[in-house]
């Protein structure tokens, strides 16, 4: 029907009014003549305000829609409605129109049915598949790890892409119960591709969950799970995902197999530490820092040199201010670090230098020596100083501790084991400086990530380091640690990462690496310092503290460690992350952490039987050959892409049920 309507009359006998005519008359018959011109007038504007009808009176014809089905792209579904038909593209395209219920199947099977609402179509749409709480359902993770096991180069993360003869191996084949208990429905799959002869190996429901979850956080700019106090430690309600888009640092060589991998360069890694800045209209705002940049553990040199592969050299520790909305992560800007003028990198110090780790840094195909950096600082956390205008960075090679300015990137001032900082800590294991450090009523609260490089493994502590930048002085503190807790009972396995301050002597730390379950975990602690002993002059007759193995003797040298509370183990709220890195607060009932992505790489060395070994524990010569202890010879080495659940960069906010006091 047309916006203007002039014909009063004309209104009144359309089609769609014809079954009014005997409300009309009644009008006539019932009502006063004022009335019927009301009814009337009411029908008519009725009429000539139907903007849903076409000229002739006829509903107009829905327009086809375009949506995107999401557990990452998938492409190869077959998918149809009542108006449509087809099968999804390669960034999961499909079309229906409004009000159409889509079903989408692999071969025979059904894997559910959904009526799209938006251009995003996510996988936990179809037949409603989250619980009261608003979580994944069981049957939405299992539809997941079916689509995850089919994916023709068995990598999620850069899209699924089921192959045309698979999906014709699963015609007449039956459903699949998509309800029950994961592990169950794992077993249903392994027959069926067992069966079917189809080769490939059922992902592990975990791993298909969090691909899950990381797809809709980076399509709709977060995901949120809730918890009940059942899960881990009772302490979390809620966890809100984020993951940071990618930039890419560049890859200039040439070795055709690193291009493969990293078409477009390493995805930067910037959750190395973590610093909540403020929260303003909607938008919160952090800092965060990258590491020494892309590195891989490579074989030793003749010589028995350490080295470490950098197939970026020339890439500078970058500083990154990250905000946060309603539509996700963005990288506000990156910063690269300077000092005196001249950008840093992220390769080692000079041998013999304070803060060296002895190593060699080596190009990807292990035979150029690629030097080293008087100023290269291996950088992880970073706190706010209290004029808001600078930031404190820490490094794992001195450790150093530096004061940087936040609108620049430049390093203003710099201290490390015997200036500034107690000498003793330069003993710390190569490569385990620092990755905890917080700003605290001036102070600067820094903490070895490991047991120091003296009997290391029976070592009862690791050292905080208090220090004063006003007045160059500094205190140092025991942090406990119990070889027992960890892999083979060896204190020296234990990694503590960021920190944060909590005010009056008390800090949160995260404590992570291969405990003696031998698995990996991310365990948040509380501790406090109040009651330690400063520890700075303290010794055991002639040796350092570190070589008591005894508790009772350690108390009896009159020391009294910090004291620690257990939180939470990240672990038990879905982190398959390795590195959990970043840690800050933003208020007293909520975290931000960070993870380090590694750039996104890994170390693949093989034997010649095609074994997965230890590159550390090969030798390389100049030619780039390599050999082990025994002599023997036939082995590869390469950098590849890390696991999937290890690429991205992720910001998880962890509300808990109760402050932090």
């Amino acid at each position: 029907m047309s916006l203007f309507c002039h014909d009063f009359v004309t209104c009144l006998s359309s089609a769609r009014y014809s079954l009014s005519q005997s409300f009309i008359w009644n009008c006539f018959m019932q009502l006063n003549y004022k009335s019927l011109i009301i009814a009337m007038s009411a029908l008519a504007l009725a009429a000539c305000n139907d903007d849903n009808d076409n000229q002739d009176g006829t509903a107009p014809v829905a327009q086809v829609q375009t949506a995107y089905f999401i557990d990452s792209a998938v492409s190869g579904l077959s998918y149809s409605s009542s108006s449509q038909q087809g099968v999804t593209g390669s960034d999961g395209k499909f079309n229906y129109k409004a009000g159409e219920t889509v079903t989408f199947k692999l071969g025979d099977i059904t894997l559910g049915t959904a009526k799209p609402t938006s251009d995003k179509l996510l996988l936990k749409t179809l037949n409603n598949g989250t619980t009261e709480q608003g979580n994944l359902s069981n049957s939405s993770i299992n539809r997941a790890v079916l689509l995850q096991t089919l994916d023709q180069d068995a990598d999620s993360s850069n899209a699924i892409q089921l192959a045309s003869t698979t999906l014709a191996q699963l015609k007449n084949t039956g459903t699949l119960d998509f309800t029950v208990a994961p592990e169950q429905f794992a077993q249903q799959l392994g027959s069926l591709l067992s069966k079917l002869n189809i080769s490939a190996s059922v992902v592990d429901a975990a791993l298909a969950k969090d691909h899950l979850l990381v797809s809709e956080a980076s399509a709709l700019g977060k995901a949120t799970i809730s918890y009940d106090k059942t899960i881990g430690s009772g302490l979390v309600s809620s966890i809100e995902r984020h993951v940071i888009p990618d930039v890419y640092v560049p890859y200039s060589a040439t070795n055709a197999s690193l291009k493969q991998y990293f078409p477009k360069g390493f995805p930067l890694a910037v959750g190395s530490g973590l610093s909540f800045v403020s929260a303003q209209n909607g938008v919160s705002t952090f800092y965060a820092i990258t590491d020494r940049g892309p590195n891989a553990d490579s074989p030793m040199l003749a010589d028995g040199t350490a080295t470490k592969v950098f197939p970026a050299p020339q890439f500078a520790p970058t500083l990154v201010k990250l905000t946060v909305d309603q539509n996700g992560v963005k990288l506000a800007s990156q910063l690269e670090l300077s000092l005196n003028g001249k950008k840093i990198t992220g390769l080692p110090l000079p041998t013999g230098s304070i803060g060296s780790s002895n190593e060699a840094a080596l190009s990807e195909d292990l035979k150029i020596n690629l030097g080293t950096d008087a100023n290269g600082l291996d950088t992880e956390a970073i706190t706010l100083d209290a004029d808001n205008k600078h930031g404190w960075i820490c490094d794992e090679y001195g450790p150093f501790v530096a004061k940087v300015e936040l609108s620049s990137g430049k390093i203003i001032e710099k201290f490390g084991p015997g200036t500034g900082l107690p000498a003793l800590i330069a003993k710390r294991q190569p490569n385990r400086g620092c990755e905890g450090l917080a700003y605290d009523n001036g102070k600067l609260y820094a903490i070895v990530q490991s047991t120091l490089d003296i009997s290391k493994n029976s070592a009862l502590f690791t050292r905080l380091v208090e220090f004063d930048p006003q007045t160059r002085t500094s205190k140092t503190y025991a942090y406990p640690i119990t070889p027992a807790d960890w892999q083979d009972g060896k204190a020296g396995k234990a990694k503590l990462g960021d920190l944060v301050a909590l005010g009056n002597g008390r800090f949160m730390t995260i404590e992570q690496g291969t405990f003696a379950d031998n698995k990996i975990h991310n365990k948040l602690y509380v501790f406090d310092i109040k009651n330690a002993t400063d520890i700075s002059n303290l010794k055991s007759g002639e040796d350092e503290l570190e070589k008591l193995k005894d508790p009772a003797k350690l108390l009896a040298a009159g020391v009294k460690t910090a004291s620690k509370t257990y939180l939470l183990d990240l672990k038990d709220y879905g982190w398959l992350m390795e590195k959990a890195e970043g840690l800050t607060l933003i208020d007293a009932n909520t975290l931000a952490i960070s993870n380090d992505n590694d750039f996104g790489l890994r170390v693949d060395a093989r034997d010649k039987a095609g074994n997965s070994v230890d590159a550390t524990e090969l030798t390389v010569d100049a030619q780039g050959n390599l050999i082990d202890k025994n002599g023997n010879s036939g082995y590869s080495y390469k950098i590849i892409a890390n696991k999937p659940e290890e690429r991205h960069s992720q910001l998880w906010y962890i509300k808990l049920n109760q402050a932090i006091k």
